[in-house]
């Protein structure tokens, strides 16, 4: 079988010593797949240059004869220093793009490779294999090179795709609207690039985040599911065909968040421990963060005093045996109690007048009643910080002409709720399980 003449050996050499200097060659691991008909000799000269630490042939035609030259497996293991089994050799019969596109997809695989770093050679081929292995190099995502010029005078040439930097700026604008908490539009953004692309799954990824964090945002925990557990299915699949190694990263954070989502599925209505309550609570601070992230003011006030309001609730609820919703008088259980809630009125409201406590309880009689029950829980120190939370939620929420929260103000407030969580939860713990709730950026 015809084999590579000493000539390309020495020409190849030459290619290799450009290759080392061109700033265009991917940097670390390299792989490089070959589409060759029966011309070896640019096969030879593209390897030389890529000098990959592995290679996949790709033959379309036998060549003729035997001259008894070293074959195109020897020359290239010879030109690149590698060893024979860094060097897989397939031919391909029948329908050659079909053929071509699935051992590729099978090679990025089995080699777990980023396809970022493969290089798709087409210069040996004919026109039908030149077109085939373009095609191929775009739906894998990988660099497409062809040698080219005179003889003595060869370069090789990566080429870039004109289609893939127009994915690559429309998924970064996915990105950017995900990040930025417009998840309807980061959603049908990716599904509109996903019916353009070739190689649709990384949009497909990403529609799925979005979808699914986008209901998880608006508190519908029931339709954020399935999306991200379609997310980690897809990325499990397929993420190392794609060339976007991001998702093996990110798959562990939304395998955590999942987690956290399904707790919050399984919180009821009327929790009757405060480890069953908690979620809602840790979702709800989680919230508050988003929105300070992506300036919504507003809305991180009213999940602020939320999380406080509820959380104070559920305390009076599972360890006081209270329902706040209750129209009831709630009868207090000794004269010690009675003096402290009075006392904390008297600090809580202008124009206090000490009568009994009684549903349904809002805010400031939530607060007054447990600091009354459970000096632990709310001490006069933290009545000032409560009540500047309630009068900035009421001027929002309840005046004619709302006053609207600023991030100067808002943010020691934010500051001073957390610090107040740590001390109900222990050392160490808000940070720790509040992670669990906390959206990934994908900028």
């Amino acid at each position: 079988m015809k084999g590579v003449p000493e000539s390309a050996l020495l020409a190849a050499r030459t290619l290799a010593a450009q290759g080392e200097a061109a700033p265009g060659r991917p940097r670390g691991p390299r792989a490089l797949v070959c589409v060759v008909g029966t011309e070896l000799w640019p096969a030879l000269g593209v390897a030389a240059w890529v000098a990959p630490e592995q290679i996949l042939l790709l033959r379309l035609a036998r060549p003729p004869g035997d001259d008894g030259a070293p074959n195109l497996m020897e020359a290239l293991a010879r030109v690149c220093e590698i060893s024979f089994d860094r060097i897989e050799q397939q031919w391909l019969e029948g329908e050659a793009e079909a053929a071509l596109y699935g051992e590729v997809r099978d090679f990025l695989s089995r080699g777990k490779l980023d396809p970022a770093r493969v290089v798709v050679d087409v210069s040996g081929a004919d026109p039908l294999g030149r077109a085939a292995g373009a095609l191929v190099a775009e739906a894998a995502g990988a660099r497409l090179a062809l040698l080219s010029g005179a003889e003595g005078e060869e370069q090789v040439r990566l080429l870039a795709s004109p289609t893939r930097a127009s994915g690559t700026d429309a998924l970064a604008r996915v990105r950017e609207a995900f990040d930025g908490g417009r998840y309807a539009d980061a959603e049908v953004r990716a599904r509109e690039l996903a019916g353009q692309l070739y190689e649709p799954r990384e949009a497909e990824a990403l529609a799925s985040l979005a979808a699914g964090y986008g209901a998880w945002h608006r508190f519908d925990f029931e339709a954020a599911e399935a999306p991200l557990a379609d997310f980690l299915e897809l990325t499990r699949k397929h993420e190392g065909q794609g060339g976007w190694a991001w998702a093996a990263e990110l798959r562990e954070r939304v395998g955590e968040n999942l987690e956290a989502l399904r707790e919050l599925r399984r919180v009821p209505e009327r929790p009757a421990r405060l480890e069953e309550g908690l979620p809602a609570i840790l979702n709800h601070l989680a919230a508050t963060h988003r929105a300070m992230t992506q300036v919504d003011l507003d809305d991180a006030l009213l999940l602020l005093h939320g999380a406080v309001e509820r959380w104070v609730d559920l305390v009076l609820r599972c360890e006081h045996a209270l329902d706040p919703d209750d129209h009831a008088v709630i009868p207090l259980p000794d004269p010690e109690v009675e003096a402290r809630f009075h006392a904390l009125g008297e600090q809580l409201f202008e124009g206090y007048r000490p009568l009994p406590a009684q549903g349904p309880l809002l805010f400031r009689r939530a607060v007054q009643l447990l600091g009354a029950l459970d000096a632990d829980r709310i001490t006069p120190g933290d009545l000032g910080w409560l009540q500047g939370l309630g009068h900035m939620r009421n001027a929002l929420a309840h005046a004619l002409v709302p006053t609207h929260p600023t991030a100067k103000l808002l943010q020691p407030k934010l500051g001073r709720v957390e610090a107040w969580f740590e001390g109900q939860l222990g050392e160490g713990a808000l940070s720790r399980r509040l992670r669990r709730f906390t959206f990934p950026p994908l900028g």
